[in-house]
């Protein structure tokens, strides 16, 4: 009996993690995010608009919409049961685009302030995958913090992203993501995904539709695991 009791517990905690972690980044086909420029005003749409399988991933596409310098920007996210990850992008009106190998882990999860991560990945060149480079991109949660954005005040994660070497031609372009700018720094925020990131500007959330999900919040985990 006991060992029924331990072995429901575990396969509760187990379906608990697995919905906070998808959660955290919300890829539902519908779901869709708002942005401006915070000195540009440039309005920026996102909408995931399917899934497809790339080298073996399933991935949620996310699609840019409304936007001046990323129309069309397709990129591939999928969470996995220890990061959000990043398998690269397409930019059909240039006809070029990205894939990494292994995806980047954009997103250690749970995440932590003041963690640290570094990811060395191959970077194969659509539409043909051809390789070009390997780079190392290091990652850190420079902030745990109450954030304002136009859409509201939420807890975020702010992460900076940095590579110490030169990158490929491709992504002196574009940033690692596909749009155009920098390497820059992303606020996130559980059950929200990217409030905040910068680029040639800072675009902020001014709105968030989600499609329906089962909502599992890391403080709901705690408390399911009894921490």
């Amino acid at each position: 009996m006991n060992v029924s009791n331990k072995s429901d517990q575990g396969s509760m905690r187990s379906t608990a993690y697995a919905c906070a972690l998808l959660a955290f980044f919300p890829l539902n086909e519908g779901t869709v995010w708002d942005y401006m420029g915070r000195d540009t005003g440039r309005a920026e749409r996102q909408v995931v608009v399917g899934r497809t399988v790339v080298l073996g991933d399933s991935v949620s596409v996310v699609e840019f919409q409304n936007s001046d310098s990323n129309e069309g920007l397709q990129q591939m996210w999928f969470v996995d049961s220890t990061a959000v990850r990043f398998t690269g992008f397409q930019r059909p009106k240039e006809g070029d685009g990205v894939l990494y190998r292994p995806p980047l882990r954009m997103v250690e999860l749970p995440v932590e302030n003041g963690a640290t991560w570094i990811d060395t990945v191959d970077v194969l060149l659509l539409p043909d995958t051809t390789f070009v480079a390997s780079v190392t991109i290091e990652f850190e949660v420079m902030a745990a913090e109450s954030t304002l954005v136009p859409k509201g005040t939420f807890f975020s994660y702010e992460i900076e992203q940095r590579t110490a070497e030169p990158a490929p031609e491709m992504l002196q372009r574009y940033a690692l993501t596909g749009r155009r700018g920098e390497l820059g720094t992303v606020w996130w925020s559980d059950g929200r995904g990217r409030i905040r990131y910068v680029g040639d500007d800072a675009y902020e959330l001014t709105s968030f539709t989600p499609t329906p999900v089962i909502r599992t919040s890391w403080g709901e985990l705690r408390r399911i695991l009894g921490r």
